[in-house]
């Protein structure tokens, strides 16, 4: 009765999908195709426990339909579940030779595309049944492990039982009932929540255990496979299960309880799927009868049990009932039909034992090469244990030998290190010394340039201006006219020298101011190229003004913007033999930054002196034998008065073809609603303007009114602030010019008297151009904030001073704003 075993076991595996891990096709075609697949599969696996040979066509169109998906891992993974059905079918209709190939293609397939998965587990299974059937019992014990082993690692425990009841089979074929009885166990503690499962593993354990003489547990076991059969609710296990329950009762001599079995199992086999069974029913009712002596009843049975077979072609599953059936006509005297059966019961028996003891055998075999492989592995094992140990005592002398060396250097190293921490200590003290030294010295040289510049300007300024006066002088003859000039010319270098070392020594010790004010940054553009046009001219050069696109007016520092555009300006007239000098402006394509660029067709500058001249003291030509003047501290100070505007000055330059310098600045532009004071009422130009200068050094005052006489109307001079309220309030002045320091009272701060001064002008509606040199006790910041029609920052030339003074009578777009006038050093000069 052992036929139901592998009954239950191939509904356990069909019923689990084979291609559940397949991923779903994001085509809306792939899909309906993979629908048509799955139906197709599921179709197959309904058919193949009534007829394989159905299941056997249908495994053969999905087989097509998953030819049809593509080359895809996929579609590989689905033509090995079709083939994985197709081999079951011909396994189920006894044909394991053309299953062969075809399991073992779909193995191949998903080796690449399927490796330890559920689909792989179940060809190894299936693998394993062909092995079986053929006899060669090694190969499909080690298929069944294989499953087990891939269904372990997927993690299906069902199916990982199933490969256990399939390893339990093995060991019961070939007599080994207590190994049989331990899978078949395992495999029910491991997973029993499905009722045909804890069907197959009651009915497989009670069959050993029936076997083994165990006969109480083995009706427990049968009694337990009844409750799963009734819960599944099929007559046709039902019956099986309840013959095999009569038959293990009526050994027990249960006569009662298997006559109640029996009545069941004929009542259920009365029709249906059942009634193929009836035959195996008549056979343990047979055995009953017998056992009860009924020998007659008996033989009625048993014959409507062989009624139209063969008895030289019967089964494996009749062995028993022939050996019942050879007993009960002995007893009867029908010697012939006893012979019959005692023929067919020796034919399956030498069947089995020829089975059993070839199982039997090749697993002897396979437990000798198993124990031999143990051997092996354990002698392998035992010389690795031995090098392992032999590497282990090498390595801890080497680890020790490497430690005491490592110490010893160590030792040696902090010895040296401690040397050489004192020598560095030691260093570092002398080090410390020598910077603090070096900073008092750097700081003694700043303000030692700064004073001694300061103190070189005064006397400096002085006679630049009286040079100015006798050039101003029509009785001067041309001769000593020339010899003047030569000295102003010597003045204004020496003054252009002291200012740049004056700058340098500012930037040193940070005081290089930056302020926001409104600017009328196209009159500064317009200014530097009025100036150098000149010089420019005197080397038949051209400047061009590009400046159509810039900005009339922006918020910058314009005394910065004036100091670094006159120096490129400067140099690139001074470096230019032939051709053109270009300055241009406009604002950036993202209108952020203001573009500033001053071009020449001059010498240019060599590559690897690109970055170098903005180096302080570098210059290009640098040697005893330069033929360009100058101290090259300008591009130095352009670069650092730029970076303190928040942009950046950079060049483009070739030997030969020419410099470009472009500066670029953040662009602010001021508002346009900012309060402009308004000055009307008062002369159209410097000409008709009551000029008022307020200036306490006489000599200065002579100086002043020389170079202001020529431009202005009239020009009046007052020592201090309250002379010139005292004329402001009288209108006996149209323009106010005042030397910053020159206003102050007795007794009052410096600003004070200003703030007084510019509020009386405002009053009166008379321009106050304030004329001063930021220090500590006129900040640039609160000389914006006093409120005055213009400030200029010394030092300034008498041209520049005149232009400034003239700037407030201009037209009516610049009469609107009160830039702050400061020059380059170099064009400086300070009344």
């Amino acid at each position: 009765m052992r036929w139901v075993e592998g009954l239950c076991l191939l509904a356990l595996a069909i019923a689990t999908p084979a291609i559940a891990q397949m991923p779903s096709a994001p085509a809306t075609a792939e899909k309906a195709a993979l629908a048509r697949f799955d139906q197709d599969i599921a179709a197959a696996k309904t058919a193949m426990m009534a007829d394989p040979g159905q299941a056997l066509g249908l495994a053969d169109k999905a087989l097509v339909r998953a030819h049809a998906l593509g080359a895809s891992p996929q579609a590989e993974r689905a033509m090995a579940t079709a083939e994985w059905l197709k081999g079951e079918a011909y396994i189920r209709i006894s044909e394991p030779a053309k299953a062969r190939p075809i399991i073992d293609a779909a193995l191949a397939r998903v080796a690449i595309h399927g490796w330890n998965t559920k689909l792989q587990g179940d060809l190894m299974r299936s693998r394993g049944a062909i092995a079986a059937t053929a006899g060669n019992i090694v190969e499909a014990l080690q298929d069944y492990q294989r499953a087990h082993d891939i269904f372990r690692a997927a993690r299906e425990v069902r199916s990982q039982a199933i490969s256990l009841q399939d390893i339990g089979q093995i060991y019961s074929d070939a007599g080994d009932y207590p190994r049989a009885l331990d899978y078949y166990s395992q495999a029910g503690e491991l997973y029993s929540a499905d009722p045909g499962f804890r069907l197959s593993t009651f009915n497989n354990r009670a069959e050993v255990l029936r076997l083994l003489g165990r006969y109480d547990e083995a009706e427990r076991d049968y009694r337990g496979a009844l409750k799963s059969a009734r819960e599944l609710g099929s007559p046709l296990l039902k019956v099986q299960i309840l013959a095999n329950l009569a038959s293990a009762e009526t050994e027990r001599h249960k006569f009662g309880a298997a006559g109640q079995a029996i009545a069941e199992a004929l009542g259920l086999s009365r029709s249906g799927d059942a009634a193929s069974l009836r035959p195996a029913v008549y056979a343990a009712a047979a055995k009953l009868k017998a056992a009860q002596g009924d020998v007659a009843g008996a033989a009625a049975l048993l014959r409507k049990t062989f009624a139209g077979d063969d008895l030289t072609k019967t089964t494996m599953p009749n062995k028993e009932f022939h050996a019942t059936a050879a007993d009960v006509f002995e007893k009867l005297g029908d010697h012939a039909m006893a012979f019959q059966h005692l023929k067919a019961f020796e034919r399956l028996d030498k069947e089995a034992s020829r089975l059993t003891a070839s199982a039997a055998s090749q697993l002897m075999a396979a437990r000798f090469d198993f124990q031999n492989q143990k051997q092996k592995i354990f002698e392998r094992d035992a010389r690795i244990h031995q090098q392992q140990a032999e590497f282990r005592t090498k390595l801890l002398l080497s680890l020790f030998a490497a430690a005491t060396i490592v110490l010893v250097l160590l030792l040696i190293s902090a010895l040296r290190i401690r040397k050489s921490r004192n020598e560095t200590r030691a260093a570092n003290i002398v080090l410390n010394q020598t910077n603090t030294a070096l900073e008092k010295a750097l700081k003694a040289k700043t303000e030692f340039l700064a004073t001694t510049s300061h103190e070189i300007r005064t006397p400096l300024n002085g006679i630049l201006g009286m040079a100015q006066i006798l050039l101003t002088n029509p009785r001067l003859d041309a001769e000593a006219r020339e010899q003047v000039q030569v000295v102003f010319g010597a003045g204004e270098a020496m003054r252009a020298l002291v200012d740049d070392i004056l700058d340098v020594a500012k930037m040193e010790t940070g005081e290089v101011a930056v302020v926001q004010e409104d600017v009328a940054f196209r009159a500064i553009l317009e200014d530097a190229a009025r100036l150098w046009s000149g010089h420019a001219a005197a080397k038949d050069i051209a400047l061009h003004l590009e400046i159509g696109a810039a900005p009339a007016r922006i918020l910058s520092d314009g005394a910065r913007l004036r100091q670094i555009i006159g120096n490129l300006l400067s140099n690139a007239v001074k470096f230019t033999r032939e051709g053109s000098v270009t300055l241009r402006a406009h604002a950036a394509d993202d209108s952020e930054m203001l573009v500033v660029e001053v071009e020449d067709s001059g010498i240019g500058i060599p590559a690897d002196h690109i970055e170098r001249v903005f180096e302080a003291f570098h210059q290009v030509d640098g040697g005893l034998d330069r033929q360009f003047s100058g101290t090259g501290l300008g591009l130095s100070i352009c670069r650092k008065l730029a970076h303190a505007l928040g942009g950046e000055l950079s060049v483009v330059s070739a030997v030969g073809a020419g410099s470009r310098f472009t500066l670029r600045v953040p662009l602010q532009r001021p508002d346009d609603g900012a309060d402009v004071p308004q000055r009307c009422g008062r002369p159209a130009s410097l000409a008709e303007a009551r000029l008022l200068l307020v200036e306490g050094n006489p000599l200065t005052q002579g100086m002043m009114r020389s170079i202001l006489e020529p431009v202005a109307a009239v020009v009046d001079c007052l020592p201090d602030g309250d002379s010139a309220i005292a004329a402001i309030r009288a209108a006996t002045a149209d323009h106010l010019l005042v030397e910053a320091r020159s206003a102050t009272v007795q007794g009052q701060l410096l600003m004070d008297p200003l703030r007084s001064l510019v509020a009386t002008c405002r009053e009166a509606g008379v321009p106050i151009s304030l004329l001063f040199a930021p220090g500590d006790d006129l900040p640039l910041d609160e000389m914006e904030h006093l409120g005055a029609t213009q400030l200029i920052v010394k030092p300034i030339n008498a041209v520049q001073l005149i232009a400034a003074l003239q700037g407030i009578y201009a037209d009516e777009e610049r009469s609107t704003e009160f830039p702050e006038l400061a020059q380059h050093p170099k064009q400086q000069f300070t009344p």
